[in-house]
């Protein structure tokens, strides 16, 4: 019979294991009775540093190309859209979005977007 001591070591061995194991697991929502799919997620090729440094940007600046701010709580995230401001006879961006960011549309493919549409008929 195992001892509570052996036990306790499985258990702690297996829950330190557990993000690791989906670290490189995506899921995909599915139309059946289990309701998703996981599948392996390709690897992004950044290393640790550059994905820091990505995190450290964006908590600086938390804004999406879309202009939605992270604001967190409840709300999570809020369109602010851009916004301009007259300065010196000028109309200028008074906003920190980054302008020249790829709309998300823009970087939808063909292929991408049969597959959406296969996998959500519906609209």
């Amino acid at each position: 019979m195992f001892s509570l001591q052996q036990i306790a070591i499985a258990v702690a061995t297996s829950a330190l294991a557990a993000p690791a194991a989906f670290a490189t697991s995506g899921v995909t929502p599915v139309n059946n009775e289990r309701g998703f799919t996981t599948h392996a997620m390709p690897a992004s090729g950044l290393t640790r540093d550059q994905v820091r440094a990505e995190l450290d940007a964006f908590k600086r600046n938390p804004v999406a190309a879309d202009g939605a701010r992270f604001v967190g709580g409840e709300t999570g995230w809020e369109l602010q859209g851009h916004r301009h401001e007259w300065r010196n006879g000028t109309l200028v961006h008074a906003d920190n979005i980054d302008h020249n960011a790829p709309r998300a549309s823009a970087l939808v493919t063909p292929q991408s977007r049969a597959e959406f549409q296969k996998l959500y008929p519906g609209g």
